[in-house]
């Protein structure tokens, strides 16, 4: 009983010395010697790391006065409580509040520090492709090994070339669909200069890659996505996975996920400041039904806003369409390795455009 006393008075008062140092000091009645007990035993808890009930942070004002302010003193309860219940050590040092990485990337000059510390799952891209490019890479460098084992120089070394090359198309196809397509659309969006309160609309989100991407730049917008939800297109597509990944991300409370066509968009007219799409207008079958697609995308945007659109193929098409629409500053150029499908052949466009004022 008396090391568990000694353990809530320690803990007590570190709290009190940091929420009076931050109120202007150490008051005279309690000195830095006097929480000199035990302070190796424990770390020293700082009030704005104290979580409310809803997990909001709070943060302790300044009071004039000697005197620790009430706010302060309730916001410490929680912390002399976990201090002093389970754990083998007596104590545990408690959780931080979940909205804590929300505000560390509210603003869009730190959302791509922050991409680095991705949490969600996005998938795989077109799984099937990569199941292709290594099971061509398997069966070729198997035959080339048993080609080498009889003698067959000349097959051995053909197929060991072509086992090589499929080998290095799948590594790159999984290295674009696990990070690069990532790092490249950070720049991407870092090119935009966002103030941060935009409407944004992802066409064919996915699971949420670019959505929760361009969801940490806007503190005071709102991201919204739309999709059929394919898992031929990325493996493990659903609504409620796209969902999970934004909480995961820390961006819940700015994005929205409907189900809808991106050939009949179900949004008014001028509805967003900025509409993106990553590698899904291709997977509509017709070119017709793509340029449709196209037209839907430019049809919600406000006028002054612009779209952005990175893509496998049709990409000239896309940009013939906006120009007809009427589209200024219609550009369209080659994203770098990260962005290959493989190799430079399978490699993606970017398409940008802008609306006119009206």
């Amino acid at each position: 009983m008396d090391g568990l006393y000694s353990l809530k008075t320690a803990v007590r008062l570190d709290v009190e010395v940091l929420v009076r140092h931050r109120e202007g000091g150490v008051d005279a009645g309690l000195h830095e010697d006097d929480v000199a007990v035990d302070r190796s035993a424990h770390r020293i808890l700082d009030p704005v790391e104290v979580g409310g009930p809803a997990g909001e942070t709070i943060n302790t004002p300044a009071q004039p006065g000697p005197t620790t302010s009430t706010t302060a003193r309730h916001a410490a309860t929680p912390i002399l409580m976990e201090a002093t219940s389970g754990g083998r050590g007596g104590h545990r040092t408690p959780p931080r509040p979940a909205s804590r990485r929300s505000r560390a990337c509210a603003s869009p000059e730190r959302a791509s520090s922050c991409a680095a510390m991705r949490r969600g799952d996005y998938g795989y891209d077109a799984p099937y492709g990569l199941m292709i490019f290594a099971s061509v890479a398997l069966v070729n460098l198997i035959v080339a090994t048993v080609s080498w084992l009889q003698g067959e120089r000349r097959t051995a070394v053909t197929m060991t070339i072509y086992g090589l090359f499929f080998l290095g198309n799948a590594l790159s196809f999984l290295y674009t669909t696990r990070r690069g397509k990532f790092a490249e659309w950070e720049q991407i969006l870092d090119g935009l200069h966002l103030r941060g309160d935009e409407r944004v609309l992802d066409m064919g989100c996915g699971r949420g890659a670019v959505l929760t991407a361009v969801a940490r730049r806007l503190p005071s917008g709102r991201a919204t996505g739309v999709d059929i939800w394919s898992w031929m297109d990325q493996s493990g597509n659903a609504r409620e996975v796209t969902l999970r990944n934004a909480s995961l991300e820390g961006v819940a409370e700015r994005v929205t996920v409907e189900t809808g066509d991106m050939r009949a968009l179900p949004f008014p007219d001028g509805s967003f400041d900025l509409v993106v799409s990553s590698l899904a207008i291709h997977n509509i079958p017709s070119q017709a039904d793509r340029r449709r697609a196209v037209a839907e995308g430019f049809r919600v945007l406000a006028p002054g806003s612009r779209i952005v659109i990175a893509d496998l193929r049709s990409t000239r098409g896309y940009a013939d369409e906006l120009a007809t629409l009427g589209a200024a500053n219609v550009q369209r150029r080659r994203l770098g390795w990260r962005f290959w499908w493989g190799n430079p052949i399978v490699a993606t466009r970017l398409v940008t455009a802008e609306k006119a004022q009206g």
